[in-house]
């Protein structure tokens, strides 16, 4: 059974700079990112002057892969030592079954090992002391000790206080973790099954991450730059591959990007460094109030709460660092630690480049990382100070394109060239929980302005609707007009109090609790899903739902956004559509389902084998759901255990539990996703499967829906129009010229269809100024009045 040990591995730093956390893709198969070599001064200690540390992330059975210092090694050194069969045992945790997670406390991403830190690891049947060596590489090393699990001072504290199911969940527990506690190893003792690394993609609470590539100015100069070039291309990269890591990559030359690095000359470095300069620097994303308002609010009751950010540009305008401050009146403090009688109950997480809101866990340091002046004075008295007493809670954020590899275990990190923007800040947070622009909702959370003055609009478009029968023309308005409208009302983005997203979802929300939808109410959207027919993909919006519901004699519902592009280019040829709903359906999927049956199409469904797949199936009983189903599993000849996967219900399986008990057992542990079945058959089988069930549901259907029937012209006929009209514009080209030219710079502004006949008109008059056309026009209405007599049409 194969072991792997996380250190902060996930906390490295890309040729960009910036610290990563979790947004590791598993399935990228280059896993081993480029770490920048920091020029020290001399007053470094030799130790740490050279540390250079690799990511080793690498999912192999015969490896366990330790963090940002070491190397992997033969998993067989450490397999006695975690003996699945064996409990770890400490004061907190005292009994673990097979599958515990343990983090050690003291082993900080290697640098403060090398000052002679160590970490036991007692276990029932024996103690280990896990340190780390210089031999190249930081290796760590593990000696079997005599040490009792009662010596608190050496004996890590097993965090993990419930069993982990499975290496899925596992490793997004620890990801989860480490985001905001990042001076922690965790050892996973779990069965990684035969396809490790495969199938694994990390999660976080939030979907902002660090720009995905660098750019050239945040090295500091053309110096940095070349150093950088140098420690990659020991590594063998080619130039293509160290361009992708920086914006305008795609600007460097060809021929350039297929040399080598190590074979550009100084002119070649200098040329490519300008090149790289010239593109756009990357926007900096930072967490808004509201964000850590709905984070925190999950765990504890939010009084009140302020905010301040500032992004800080360096002399070339580049971006220097960024700091964040929210402060909060929380109920309590005791769900982050228990203070200690006689102190004051001020909690302060510090963070560099990292944040809570990327975790799933609250990490509260009191400040201890965070000093400044020569006297190393820690900035959580200078807090302690300022705020009295008007909060309790203080997130401190400090985002830098470069984190000093000295400080980098975080023990002390040197925040005076940050200071006084911190004190500003620190200020204008303190000074935002007294404002009193704030109010609260019947539960006693915090409630925006914003959301007030929203609910008032939307109150005002119900009234309007009820008045005129519809909301007239002039009233309607997009989501993001809304927010125009109100942020007005309010005064500044700064007073609205809540970021844009959940904004937009208020929006949805309100309408919801009333009673409508937002374009009943003259609110428009974007879509939220997609058509496909005949190999074409349609926007899923209001202004289209007559239109596509005429589409396919068949039409099939998928829950899952991939599959339908996946099988569109394979069904083309036949008259099928698809459509997507991004999880249930969303309102327009709804109308426009119920009208294409109306008028003659047959409709199913495919969702997943899960609570709300099935679900899905009695929110809309007039629709046939055709899998995923143990038919569709045994149509394709699949075992359905390879299949399945362990996952938590939502509430849906409560619904299910009144609909369909059975149905409920069925899907209380395990689902199948429809993604695991195209993923096992192909598209062509699985829509082979779907033209079987349609055919088996639906022996006939209305061919009217997809072929029009309509007189077919004579090839000769054909001929005749195509040669009119060739012939039309060699007379009238000249004058199309002039008046294209003539379009280019049209002054004024003026109504499209009024300009549109004055052209007609013109290009008109120099046709019929020909003879030719003339005489050719005098023919044509010889056969025109020719062939209305043969219908019987009197002639004029």
């Amino acid at each position: 059974m194969p072991l792997i040990s996380i250190d902060p591995a996930l906390d490295y730093v890309t040729a960009d700079g910036l610290r990563m956390k979790i947004g590791v893709d598993i399935e990228d198969p280059i896993l081993i990112p480029i770490i920048i070599k920091e020029n020290f001064d001399n007053n470094v200690a030799p130790a740490l002057r050279d540390f250079n540390p690799q990511v080793y992330f690498g999912m192999k059975r015969n490896f366990i892969v330790t963090g940002n210092n070491g190397e992997p090694f033969p998993i067989q050194r450490l397999h006695n030592i975690y003996d699945p069969y064996r409990r770890a045992s400490s004061k907190l945790f005292p009994k673990f079954e097979r599958g515990f997670v343990g983090h050690f406390l003291k082993v900080e991403a290697g640098i403060q090992t090398l000052r002679g830190s160590y970490v036991v690891l007692a276990t029932k049947n024996g103690s280990f002391r896990i340190s780390y060596r210089r031999n190249g590489l930081v290796r760590p090393v593990i000696e079997e000790v005599e040490e009792e699990p009662e010596n608190e001072d050496n004996v890590t504290e097993f965090h993990l206080p419930l069993l982990v199911p499975n290496y899925h969940d596992a490793l997004r527990y620890v990801m989860n973790y480490i985001a905001c506690n990042p001076h922690v190893t965790f050892v996973l003792n779990v069965d990684l099954g035969e396809s490790v690394g495969n199938h694994i993609r990390l999660e976080a609470v939030t979907h902002k991450r660090p720009p995905p590539r660098a750019h050239a100015g945040w090295l500091g100069g053309y110096k940095n730059f070349s150093h950088l070039i140098d420690l990659c291309a020991q590594e063998g990269l080619s130039t293509e591959v160290f361009v992708k890591e920086f914006e305008g990559g795609d600007m460097v030359d060809e021929r350039l990007r297929a040399r080598s690095l190590s074979s550009l000359n100084e002119e070649e470095r200098q040329q490519l460094y300008e090149v790289l300069l010239q593109a756009d620097e990357p926007e900096i994303s930072l967490f808004t109030g509201d964000e850590y308002l709905r984070r925190l609010q999950q765990v504890d009751e939010v009084k009140d709460y302020g905010f301040a950010s500032e992004t800080v540009k360096d002399a070339k305008g580049y971006f220097a660092y960024a700091i964040t401050v929210f402060a909060a009146d929380l109920e309590s403090i005791t769900p982050f630690f228990t203070p200690k009688e006689g102190v004051e109950n001020l909690t302060v997480i510090s963070c560099v480049n990292s944040s809570p809101l990327l975790s799933n866990v609250w990490y509260g340091s009191k400040g201890t990382y965070y000093v400044y002046a020569s006297q190393s004075k820690n900035l959580y008295g200078y807090i302690l100070k300022k705020s009295k007493g008007k909060c309790n809670f203080l997130i401190v954020d400090l985002a830098l394109p470069k984190p000093p590899w000295i400080n980098y275990s975080k023990d002390e990190l040197i925040v005076g060239v940050y200071l006084n923007t911190f004190k500003k800040l620190l200020k204008k947070a303190l000074n935002g929980l007294s404002r009193g622009t704030r109010s609260h909702n019947s539960r006693g959370r915090v409630c925006s302005r914003a959301r007030q003055e929203l609910e008032k609009e939307i109150i005002r478009r119900i009234r309007l609707l009820r008045e005129y029968g519809e909301i007239p023309p002039d009233e309607w308005i997009p989501q993001n007009g809304l927010w125009y409208k109100i942020r007005k009302i309010v005064g500044s983005d700064r007073e609205m109090g809540i970021e844009r997203k959940s904004f937009l979802d208020a929006i949805d929300d309100i309408c919801k609790r009333y009673g409508y939808r937002r374009d009943q109410l003259g609110i428009t959207c974007a879509p939220r899903g997609e058509f496909y027919y005949r190999g074409e993909n349609y926007p899923l919006s209001f202004e289209m739902i007559k239109k596509l519901a005429a589409m396919g004699t068949d039409i099939v519902c998928i829950e899952k956004e991939g599959v339908p592009r996946a099988l569109k280019d394979i069904a083309k040829d036949y008259p099928v559509a698809f459509t997507h709903s991004r999880g249930f359906l969303v309102e327009y999927g709804v109308d426009l389902i119920n009208l294409a049956r109306e008028t003659g199409a047959n409709v199913v469904m495919i969702t997943d084998l899960d609570d709300a797949g099935l679900a899905m199936k009695y929110d809309l009983p007039e629709i046939q759901r055709i899998g995923v189903d143990d038919e569709m599993i045994q149509f394709f000849g699949l075992n359905k255990e390879e299949l399945q996967e362990e996952y938590t219900p939502g509430d849906h399986l409560k619904f299910l539990l009144d609909k369909a008990p059975e149905e409920a057992d069925l899907v209380a542990k395990h689902r199948i996703e429809i993604d695991s079945v195209l993923a096992a058959v192909g598209p062509k089988k699985f829509f082979e499967y779907i033209l079987c069930k349609l055919q088996k549901l639906f022996p006939t259907r209305n061919y009217n829906r997809a072929i029009s029937v309509a007189p077919v012209m004579p090839k000769e006929v054909d001929e005749l129009i195509e040669t009119l009209k060739d012939y039309l514009y060699g007379i009238s080209k000249n004058e199309i010229d002039a008046i294209k030219q003539k379009l280019q710079s049209w002054p004024g502004l003026e109504k499209v269809d009024i300009l549109e006949d004055e052209i007609k008109e013109t290009i008109l008059r120099r046709e019929l100024d020909n003879e030719n056309l003339k005489n050719v026009i005098q023919e044509i209405k010889v056969i025109t009045e020719k062939i209305k007599s043969l219908r019987g049409v009197s002639a004029n």
